[in-house]
């Protein structure tokens, strides 16, 4: 697949999201500025309820924006019809669930293939590639099982061959650690990084979990609607800090109910 390499493959410019509910009024996100370049792995870091699952439907364009713009490879979706986002998104986007979300009577291999399908491939161009992608992320053997029968580690593998199957160059993951063990979620962060790397794809993570916060290339701390980029240096900084009782600088931040010290993205 072809890649722009100079075109960011998602921006936002200073994006907001207002929902109405009778009187109420709840800015899901404020002011939002982002750029995701091919190749990087950016994590975004929040409590529940801070905004992540709103600013991904906005990158993936299932939201329009109250204010600002959402660029997808290039394009303004805000002038994109909503077939043009549908074929957009079966296309060039991948999604990680945290729920995995797999469909019980298929089998892994038949799970993984639905995305090619509802993007037309023909059917032994469909087996070739789900076949590639099983094998990349060491899941082969689990071709003809069924998701009931499948550990978590291996749902979130096959939930991510099914998100990377069609070489997107966007994949937006949604919590995908959350309900992994500590090795499974770095290995789940590790093939998504990879992925980035070999394929040329921007990634975006949602979560909670500051394990995952060395493999990023960009950091962002998100709450209440308003999203700062952590500095690299500062980053830097703290990886380097020696473990106080236990805990590392930046887990005590959290555990005082304290946000790191940041910088504005821009």
């Amino acid at each position: 697949m072809t890649r722009d390499n100079v075109v960011p493959v998602v921006q936002l410019h200073r994006v907001t999201k207002v929902y109405h509910a009778g009187q109420n009024r709840t800015t899901a996100a404020h002011r939002i500025w982002f750029h995701g370049p091919a190749s990087t792995l950016h994590l975004l870091l929040g409590p529940s309820g801070s905004g992540k699952t709103t600013l991904l439907a906005l990158m993936a364009g299932f939201l329009r924006p109250t204010t600002g713009r959402v660029l997808l490879f290039g394009r303004d979706i805000a002038h994109c019809s909503e077939e043009e986002r549908q074929r957009m998104r079966a296309g060039k986007i991948g999604f990680v669930f945290q729920s995995f979300r797999l469909i019980s009577p298929l089998t892994v291999g038949q799970n993984v293939e639905q995305v090619l399908r509802f993007g037309r491939v023909p059917r032994g161009e469909r087996l070739k590639r789900v076949r590639q992608t099983l094998q990349d992320l060491s899941i082969e053997h689990l071709s003809e099982r069924f998701p009931e029968t499948l550990s978590q580690g291996e749902k979130q593998r096959v939930a991510i061959a099914r998100a990377i199957v069609h070489e997107p160059s966007l994949v937006l993951a949604d919590e995908p650690t959350a309900n992994l063990e500590s090795r499974q979620g770095a290995e789940v962060i590790e093939l998504l990084q990879e992925y980035a790397r070999n394929k040329g794809a921007c990634v975006v993570v949602a979560s909670h979990d500051l394990r995952l916060e060395p493999r990023a290339d960009s950091v962002y701390w998100i709450e209440d609607g308003t999203l700062r980029a952590v500095g690299s240096h500062q980053r830097k900084k703290q990886t380097r800090l020696t473990m106080v009782e236990g805990q590392s600088a930046i887990v005590q931040c959290f555990q005082q109910n304290r946000k790191p010290r940041v910088q504005r993205g821009s």
